[in-house]
């Protein structure tokens, strides 16, 4: 499938090329858009290390480790979410809502199927694992990324994180959430539409609720 990633990681090879190893080891990440169908992936990766070892008489051993499941966003905090977002965009030597860094426009489409298909990531997050016990809002934005452009895992990166424009953007996430939060508490009826569109999500999903 379009979305499946198999990662893997030789942490033992053996002492030399020209000899068969009495010990190998690695470590693999398997990855999908959904947690069903992460399910179906593991099943067949197992079943290629399972057919491996059978095929040359060895002993498989396979140690789990966590694992994330997909994030499910909440629609109804998503827009909540947006309307603050929106109105804290700042304005840039007249480019209006425009800003050079988060092309095309720094504002979030008013269209939800567009801003998650713009906010689908191959990142892990246990609030993936939130989001199938309770409604969940995870809010990405964008930073400066330094003189060579590079993204995440790098140390120019990590440098780009500790600026005041990359603190001031935080600081606009930061701002959007707490509205959000307002709203769920001030609003009438706005927490009950939260927990019907979770319920929802969950049973189109196929995941029980209480």
């Amino acid at each position: 499938m379009p979305g499946d990633i198999i990662q893997g990681h030789i942490t033992d090879g053996g002492a030399a090329p020209n000899i068969i190893h009495a010990h190998a080891a690695g470590v693999f990440v398997v990855r999908a858009d959904s947690r069903a169908r992460l399910r179906e992936l593991r099943a067949k990766v197992d079943a290629c290390f399972e057919a491996g070892a059978k095929a040359t008489g060895a002993r498989l051993e396979v140690t789990e480790v966590q694992a994330y499941a997909d994030h499910v966003p909440n629609r109804v905090l998503a827009r909540s979410y947006t309307a603050y977002w929106n109105a804290l965009v700042p304005c840039r030597d007249g480019e209006g809502d425009k800003d050079p860094f988060e092309p095309p426009t720094s504002k979030i489409p008013l269209d939800q199927d567009v801003d998650e298909a713009r906010g689908r990531t191959r990142a892990s997050t246990d609030q993936g694992d939130v989001s199938y016990e309770m409604p969940s809002l995870q809010a990405g934005f964008s930073i400066v990324p330094g003189p060579e452009g590079q993204g995440p895992h790098n140390p120019e990166f990590a440098s780009a994180a500790g600026t005041r424009d990359a603190f001031d953007r935080c600081l606009r996430v930061s701002k959007a959430l707490a509205g959000t939060a307002l709203d769920v508490l001030t609003r009438e009826g706005l927490l009950q539409q939260v927990k019907d569109a979770w319920k929802k999500d969950m049973d189109k999903l196929g995941e029980k609720t209480e």
